[in-house]
């Protein structure tokens, strides 16, 4: 149930918006993520949506907004056209306004925002008595709008034209990727994350939450060709897809390939990703914001002409629509990237220039604003600015300049963004990269998930060169420390933060955590648990810079050392119990280094997960 008004709120917004297996996801994500922010600054906000095969009810619940639902729809709408965007609806739109006043119903709505294609001027004009504003996210422009504020942030030489006639004179209209609907994190992540530059080596591979056309399959398809077996992939499947037991068994036939399921953001892939295989839906805006090229396939009639806009401006490599694009399409398209890495950082430079990450807060701005809803607004300002990636060097300022180093590959990337942009927001300059020589002059240099040599040049240029290891030093210096000492039967792990010297591990000791075990944890739920100790001892160590650079103590005691583990010491024998060989079972790497044994002369591979 809504606020019936006995709670005072700032203001109300209602979302009238669908998902389905036709609609997609990429309409309710994005109204998620306006929401969260408008919730952020005090609004009250709940969804109303139609119960469609593929709706995305259980994802709003679990942003916590309340999400009223509508009748299911009187008619099958999977099969209706892709232009046939009445249909989409699943009732008439006079049955959708009269069902939508009801789930309103007493309270006071200061805000709608309407995102859907199949409804326009003659709906928003039978809400029109019960809410105070209607503001309507578009694409299409193919249709009038009575509405307040219009938001399209699609890519257009001459936006502001498309809408001429469609929406009331006074209506103010935010037209643009400067206005494009991400998360925050974007923002952040942007400050420290460089167009890329090449070599190509990490792919994403995403075609959007339905993917009804099977560029997944084609990708991967492709992929599995000789010439790309040096390529890592990660390749995320949305909630509607119809063919994800061929994703699955392609997937697993290639080699350096991760499959993601459902998930809130592709931040974490997408800041590893040298290149996106991709849809051309609203994901586009996440990976200009970032600087990371594409090669996009058209899903929908109506992304087609800004994706063409955006090609045309050598923003994107755009192959054309689905129905256009063949195998042999994508794989020249990949060639050519792989082998001329300078026409890679040509286009992530140019999609950098396309937003800045920052059009949910213009959005949240313009309706919270006093005179939202009065005359009509051009394309944000300051685009200008964003023709100009940010500096190489961390400028002068009161924050510290930071620096992160892991290699591209090392699983603890997934948590990387989240330390960073605590960083940033606490007004440190930061930078996050894969190789020694990247390496820039500042105060702290964080070696996470890293296992390169860093030549002595490169450890000068930071006053501390710190580095996580997983052990109680000096006991277990060396390789997989976590891994070693699970294997001997440890009931708990100490993580140590020290600097980094010549000699491996054998830095003085600044910190340390103590993490129980309970002997069931699998190596997914281990790394979960170093993480959080590492992303602790680094934020510690960052807050407490000055003190705690003076708590450095030598290590004490004898040293012991670990070796590097091997895909030999993965193998499991067939003849020994399951309890003897649990240790070992629960800490091998399914992706990298999986458990197998030989039976017969066969060789087989196994995989555990906990029930």
């Amino acid at each position: 149930m809504v606020n019936n008004g006995a709670t005072p709120v700032m203001i109300r917004v209602a979302f009238r918006v669908d998902a389905s297996v036709r609609i997609g996801t990429g309409h309710v994500a994005r109204c998620l993520t306006l929401a969260r922010r408008l919730r952020d600054r005090g609004a009250e906000c709940f969804f109303v949506h139609r119960r469609h095969d593929g709706h995305l009810r259980e994802r709003i619940e679990k942003h916590d907004f309340p999400v009223v639902t509508l009748s299911p729809p009187a008619q099958d709408t999977s099969g209706a056209a892709d232009d046939d965007y009445p249909a989409w609806l699943g009732v008439s739109s006079h049955q959708d306004a009269a069902e939508t006043l009801d789930a309103f119903g007493d309270a006071v709505i200061d805000w709608l925002v309407v995102d859907h294609y199949g409804l326009d001027a003659s709906w928003h004009r039978a809400l029109r008595e019960r809410v105070g504003r209607i503001a309507v996210i578009d694409d299409l422009a193919n249709r009038p709008h009575d509405c307040d504020l219009l938001l399209d942030q699609n890519y257009f030489s001459a936006p502001e034209a498309r809408y001429e006639g469609l929406v009331p004179t006074a209506a103010r209209r935010l037209l643009g990727p400067g206005f494009s609907l991400l998360d925050p994190e974007y923002a952040i992540a942007r400050s420290f994350v460089r167009p890329r530059r090449g070599p190509l080596a990490r792919l994403l591979v995403y075609y959007g939450g339905s993917d009804l056309t099977g560029e997944t399959v084609r990708a991967l398809r492709v992929l599995a060709r000789p010439e790309f077996a040096g390529l890592a992939a990660d390749v995320v499947m949305g909630p509607n897809t119809p063919h994800r037991e061929e994703v699955l068994g392609l997937a697993h036939s290639r080699p350096l390939t991760t499959v993601h399921d459902v998930r809130d953001t592709l931040l974490d892939l997408a800041v590893q990703a040298d290149l996106a295989l991709a849809g051309g839906g609203t994901s586009t805006w996440e990976r200009c914001a970032l600087g990371l090229p594409s090669v996009v396939t058209g899903m929908a009639p109506n992304q087609i002409p800004f994706n063409q806009a955006l090609a045309r401006d050598g923003r994107i490599c755009f192959l054309g629509p689905s129905r256009t694009v063949e195998d042999a399409d994508l794989a020249l398209a990949l060639r050519t990237f792989l082998d001329d890495p300078t026409s890679l950082a040509a286009l992530a430079l140019e999609a950098w220039k396309v937003t800045d990450g920052l059009g949910t807060e213009r959005v949240a701005d313009s309706m919270f604003s006093r005179g939202a809803g009065i005359g009509p607004v051009a394309p944000y300002p300051g685009a200008a600015a964003q023709e100009r990636p940010p500096k190489n060097d961390a400028e002068e300022g009161e924050g510290l300049r930071l620096t992160v180093l892991s290699d591209q590959d090392n699983w603890f990337n997934t948590h990387i963004p989240e330390l960073v942009s605590g960083w940033v927001s606490a007004g440190h300059y930061v930078r996050w990269v894969h190789r020694p020589a990247e390496l820039a002059r500042g105060d702290l240099a964080f070696f996470l998930g890293c296992g390169q040599i860093v030549p002595p040049e490169r450890l000068a240029l930071n006053v501390h060169n710190l580095v996580v290891h997983g052990s109680d030093l000096p006991r277990g210096r060396g390789w997989s420390p976590m891994t070693w000492e699970v294997l001997e039967g440890a009931s708990y792990l100490v993580v140590s933060l020290i600097e980094a010297v010549d000699a491996v591990d054998a830095g003085p000791i600044f910190a340390q955590a103590r993490l129980e075990l309970e002997g069931t944890e699998v190596l997914d739920e281990l790394r979960t648990l170093l993480a959080d100790a590492t992303l602790r001892l680094c934020r510690s160590f960052v807050s407490g810079y000055g003190g705690t650079a003076q708590t450095a103590i030598e290590q004490q005691g004898d040293a012991t050392y670990y070796p590097r583990r091997t895909p030999a010491d993965s193998e499991i024998d067939p003849k020994r119990t399951i309890a003897e060989q649990f240790d070992l079972m629960r800490v091998v790497d399914e992706d990298r280094y999986p458990a197998f044994f030989e039976w017969r002369g066969r060789m087989y591979r196994l995989r555990m997960d906990p029930l």
